[in-house]
């Protein structure tokens, strides 16, 4: 562990300076390790692990999204960003749209048009 390392080039007589750039990191980031393993010892300098930031929709409204879509026959990632804007009051950028569609069994792509002189395929 890189902190354990930082830690025992302190115990060394050190500065935070030099123990940090001999594993290429910041100062800042010294001083934060080292205010952590003041306070809380070996605890302290455990990797703190997040679930990470919450969704916008939650799963419910996510399927209530893809009702909609099919309901009201949102064919655009314009019309479905403004459709949950009006519902939801979610404002997801355009480019992310296809990537939440995606996540709820959407299939997109772009749209091309078919030669109505092409006979069916079987």
């Amino acid at each position: 562990m890189k902190i354990l390392i930082f830690i025992k080039g302190l115990y060394e007589f050190k500065t935070i300076k030099e123990s940090v750039q001999v594993l290429g990191y910041r100062y800042e980031t010294g001083l934060r390790w080292l205010e952590r393993w003041n306070e809380d010892g070996l605890e302290g300098i455990k990797h703190r692990w997040s679930d990470g930031r919450s969704p916008k929709l939650d799963k419910e409204e996510l399927n209530a999204v893809k009702e909609d879509i099919v309901k009201l026959g949102l064919k655009t990632t314009k019309q479905i960003k403004h459709h949950i804007n009006e519902k939801w009051g979610v404002n997801y950028a355009i480019s992310w749209l296809p990537k939440v569609l995606r996540g709820i069994g959407c299939k997109y792509g772009k749209p091309y048009m078919h030669n109505y002189k092409e006979p069916e395929k079987c």
